[in-house]
């Protein structure tokens, strides 16, 4: 997957960024994103959700549910040309062997800024367990200046069982933001990791080839998020077959829309007739970004009734005793570790 950063609207107006770098690889799905991608549309605001389940010595239960979940990250801010940085290894979970760009252009201060890098380090691993994230071999820093992207994840150049965890550290002052976008990229990791998602080596080795592409999707009897066939039973083939079954070929038609204006103009109506499926807009883009949406408003908000299909959505994930057992420790550790 060639793995690119957020698409943009602005009115009718798309502006789509690829990172211009081998750095990070994978397998896109056609229609402009990637499974981890971001895709951004000025819709009206979403029903607020309940409020947040437990006691922080930190922070309070209000500031958790206004702050982490019902202000969720502005999306809908302009996007420069994105930077990478530098690249670490991830050794014992220690950042190690930084691979530095020559060519920092304007954002020089934050490639030598090794202390502020580390600080975000060490708080997405504060967060989320040791064994959660084992899949992850790389960190990077980038920048498109303040706003725009802050965080994503995708497969790595070398190994698609590997992925990497890329951050702007203009953008990771507001420890609200950071927190949430954090868990939400993390939810990708979840539901698309190799042990859910088996990659396909050709996607992987051919990121580009839509013919491969095609070929590997109609090959697979399970959802298909980009990577490769998800697993019977996985999270999120699971999650597609409960939620997305009846509304997937209405939406994937406008996926395919080759006329930009008409396509952000018929995913918006798609958005407002099904508004009460999702629990933000951004959910719309894709069932793997719903998914890790759904996954975010879990961890960080109090378990719902299960009125509308996107609490139902967040009910998903307490059928898996293990994910429960997981958002009790994230919980936790959000509470002791949010930054002061």
């Amino acid at each position: 997957m060639k793995m690119q950063i957020r698409i943009l609207f602005t009115g009718l107006l798309l502006l789509a960024v690829s990172l211009a770098c081998k750095m990070l690889a994978g397998g896109s799905e056609p229609g402009g994103v990637t499974s981890s991608g971001e895709l951004e549309f000025n819709f009206p605001t979403p029903t607020p959700m309940p409020t947040a389940v437990t006691s922080c010595p930190a922070i309070t239960d209000e500031a958790i549910r206004l702050a982490l979940v019902e202000n969720a990250p502005d999306r809908n801010q302009p996007l420069l040309d994105n930077v990478l940085l530098v690249r670490y290894k991830i050794s014992d979970e220690e950042l190690s062997d930084p691979l530095f760009n020559p060519d920092a252009g304007n954002f020089e201060a934050i490639q030598k800024d090794v202390d502020n890098q580390e600080r975000v380090w060490n708080y997405f691993k504060a967060l989320i367990p040791f064994d959660q994230r084992k899949f992850l071999s790389e960190f990077i820093i980038s920048s498109d200046g303040k706003s725009g992207l802050l965080a994503a994840v995708a497969q790595t150049n070398s190994n698609p069982e590997k992925w990497v965890l890329m951050v702007d550290l203009a953008d990771t002052n507001d420890p609200y933001e950071l927190t949430y976008t954090f868990i939400h990229e993390f939810g990708h990791l979840v539901t698309l990791n190799p042990e859910q998602v088996p990659p396909s080596l050709e996607i992987f080795k051919h990121p580009d080839d839509r013919t491969t592409y095609f070929q590997e999707l109609a090959a697979c009897f399970t959802y298909f998020p980009g990577e490769g066939c998800s697993n019977p039973g996985s999270y999120i083939d699971d999650f597609y077959n409960e939620f997305w079954l009846d509304i997937y070929d209405e939406w994937n038609k406008i996926e395919f829309e080759p006329d930009d204006e008409q396509y952000v103009e018929s995913m918006m109506a798609f958005y407002e007739k099904y508004q009460d499926r999702f629990v933000t807009d951004y959910a719309v883009t894709r069932p793997s970004e719903d998914i890790a949406e759904s996954f975010t408003f879990f961890i960080l908000s109090q378990k719902p009734a299960g009125n509308t299909i996107s609490e139902k959505k967040i009910l998903f994930f307490y059928d898996y005793p293990e994910l429960v057992a997981l958002r009790d420790v994230i919980l936790q550790n959000v509470c002791q570790n949010f930054p002061q």
